[in-house]
């Protein structure tokens, strides 16, 4: 029999691996918390498995860069990086995918 008050475990709607968007971090350079999600959004449905990673937005990420926006993964990679440009965003998503099990 199982213990009722035991923490019980979901589905979740992704496999691999999460990706956290800082939306605290100010963007001054033009990227803003919101396009570097929609960008990083549309690069994983573009290249990586349907519902492999899960883009999000998170509170602070304590990493506070000047013109940038700090973008974090956890799953296959854990790494943290401040993102300045949309380029910088398809770089997070390819190095996400080189680790993830299921892009071969």
């Amino acid at each position: 029999m199982t213990d009722p008050d035991a923490p019980r475990p979901v589905r979740l709607p992704w496999r691999d691996a999460v990706v956290l968007v800082c939306r605290e971090c100010d963007g001054r350079g033009g990227l803003s918390p919101k396009k570097v999600r929609k960008a990083l959004k549309g690069r994983v449905g573009a290249t990586l498995p349907r519902r492999s990673v899960r883009v999000l937005a998170a509170s602070c990420l304590d990493a506070c860069p000047k013109q940038g926006v700090t973008v974090a993964t956890a799953g296959a990679s854990e790494r943290a990086v401040v993102v300045r440009t949309r380029a910088q965003c398809d770089g997070v998503v390819d190095a996400l995918a080189a680790d993830l099990p299921t892009a071969s």
